[in-house]
C-alpha cells in the first residue's frame, strides 16, 4: 500500500508540474499575441520571443532568423544570450546551418551534437559559446517559410514534442508579425507612389 501511495503522489506531482509548464507556455504565447496586436515593428516581438524561448526551454542561446525576400539568405532579426550580438547580420553557409535546413525542409530539426552532426557545418561562433546541440523550427508565412527560430543548448539534453510544439507556437506568432510588417510596408510604399 505504501508503494502504491508513493507512485500516486509522484504521478500527481508530475501532472501538476506538467500542468504548470503548460500554463506558463500558454501565458507566454498570449503575451506574444498581445505584442503582435500592439506593435508595428516586429523587432520588439522577436526580441521578447527569443528571451521567452531561452527562459522557458532553458536554452541559453536563441536566434530568430528571417528569410530575405528574393535572395533566400537568412538575416538575424533577434538574439538572446550571445556575447557578440549580431542582429542584422546575414547568414551565409555551405553546407546549410540548422536554421537554413529548417527553412528549406519546412520542418523542425534537432541536433544533439552540432559539432558531430554530418548534416551541419562547423559553427565557430557556437563552439566559442559552448554550444552542444540545438533545435530549429521554421517560421511559416502564408505560402512558405519566412524564417526560423533556433534554440541552442550548452549541455546535452533532449527536446521532446512539447518543447518543439512550444517553439513552433512562438515561430507561428513570429511569422504573423513578419507577414504583418511586410504587408504594412507594401501598403506604405503603395501610398507613397500614389502621392
Amino acid at each position: 500500500f505504501l508503494v502504491c501511495a508513493a507512485v500516486r503522489d509522484v504521478s500527481g506531482l508530475q501532472r501538476a508540474m506538467l500542468r504548470a509548464r503548460f500554463e506558463e507556455r500558454q501565458r507566454i504565447t498570449a503575451e506574444l499575441g498581445r505584442l503582435l496586436l500592439t506593435q508595428d515593428d516586429p523587432g520588439e516581438l522577436l526580441a521578447v520571443a527569443a528571451r521567452f524561448v531561452s527562459e522557458e526551454l532553458g536554452t541559453p542561446l536563441v536566434t530568430v532568423y528571417e528569410v530575405l525576400p528574393g535572395s533566400g539568405d537568412l538575416i538575424r532579426r533577434a538574439e538572446h544570450g550571445w556575447r557578440d550580438r549580431r542582429v542584422g547580420e546575414r547568414l551565409h553557409s555551405d553546407p546549410p546551418t540548422l536554421a537554413q535546413r529548417a527553412v528549406a525542409e519546412r520542418a523542425p530539426l534537432v541536433s544533439a551534437s552540432i559539432v558531430d552532426d554530418p548534416r551541419l557545418p562547423t559553427y565557430a561562433r557556437a563552439i566559442e559559446h559552448g554550444v552542444v546541440g540545438g533545435v530549429a523550427v521554421p517560421i511559416m508565412g502564408k505560402r512558405d517559410a519566412v524564417g526560423a527560430v533556433v534554440a541552442f543548448d550548452t549541455t546535452h539534453r533532449t527536446h521532446g514534442e512539447t518543447d518543439i510544439g512550444f517553439l513552433q507556437s512562438v515561430a507561428n506568432l513570429a511569422g504573423m508579425a513578419m507577414e504583418q510588417h511586410r504587408v504594412r510596408s507594401m501598403i506604405s510604399q503603395s501610398h507613397s507612389l500614389e502621392a
